[in-house]
């Protein structure tokens, strides 16, 4: 009997499983040097239930220990509209986790790049959300020693990213404890939908620490206190932050170091 050839998609799939298999097995033999630089990871998983499958990169602290007692606090980054994972590069995202790194008593931590791709469509129209928590995070946490709780978790996105990270986080606050929101342009809320969202999220433990920033000369400013006005009624406390700069990489590549100092105080803070 002649065997069929099996098609090509499941033979990628095969194959994107057997890297994702070599890559965490070498990982996990090697013994961790405190003193070396992080490493980018990159993965694409299919999503049988979900119309696209999941892109997004890891990137591992200095030193990173997969056998550590404690895993490690991890961190959601979302891009925004017209950018992907590479913007992450192009900020210098791996250089400033490594400089991060060297700050005396600094809390290492992962970090998770997700890429958006229909980043033109509503939010509500979009099964984004899904593909975070559904199939990204639980990949994370099984094959990595990170997460596990909300106290070791975040979420953050710069631009439309940020409007998934608010819209994520208030959605389902039993995933993250901390919330970065940086030149966001507008809020993903209607006050009445936000109050409600604001009273279950105060039930599912500590109050969600939030983080604001945006460009004195940012062109979405003004939509961007919509968000502050909706925080502020419902005494959401959080950090606000308005520096020189408006809406570009160079303003969020200046801002990257302040961003990654801010999560790493607050989960030395969670503990």
């Amino acid at each position: 009997m002649i065997k069929k050839p099996r098609s090509s998609a499941k033979t990628l799939r095969l194959l994107n499983w057997i890297v994702i298999f070599l890559s965490l097995s070498i990982r996990a033999s090697a013994r961790p040097d405190p003193a070396s630089d992080g490493e980018r990871l990159e993965f694409r998983l299919e999503a049988p239930t979900l119309p696209r499958a999941a892109e997004f990169a890891v990137y591992l602290p200095p030193g990173y220990d997969s056998d550590r007692d404690e895993p490690y606090p991890l961190l959601i980054l979302l891009h925004g509209h017209n950018m992907d994972l590479s913007t992450w590069d192009d900020l210098g995202l791996q250089d400033a986790l490594n400089n991060y790194a060297k700050i005396d008593r600094a809390e290492p931590y992962l970090i998770i790049a997700v890429r958006e791709i229909d980043n033109l469509i509503d939010l509500r129209a979009s099964d984004f959300d899904r593909l975070i928590l559904e199939r990204i995070l639980p990949f994370i946490e099984r094959n990595f020693n990170a997460g596990g709780k909300r106290e070791r978790r975040a979420v953050s996105g710069i631009s439309r990213g940020a409007l998934w990270a608010a819209d994520v986080a208030f959605r389902r606050p039993e995933y993250f404890r901390y919330l970065g929101l940086y030149s966001i342009p507008g809020a993903p809320f209607y006050d009445a939908e936000f109050h409600r969202l604001a009273d279950a999220a105060k039930e599912a433990g500590e109050p969600l620490g939030v983080f604001f920033d945006i460009g004195a000369e940012d062109p979405y400013f003004a939509k961007s206190q919509s968000m502050v006005e909706l925080l502020t009624k419902e005494n959401i406390p959080f950090e606000f932050s308005i520096q020189t700069g408006d809406h570009t990489q160079d303003y969020w590549r200046t801002r990257l170091p302040d961003y990654l100092d801010w999560y790493g105080r607050s989960f030395i803070n969670a503990k």
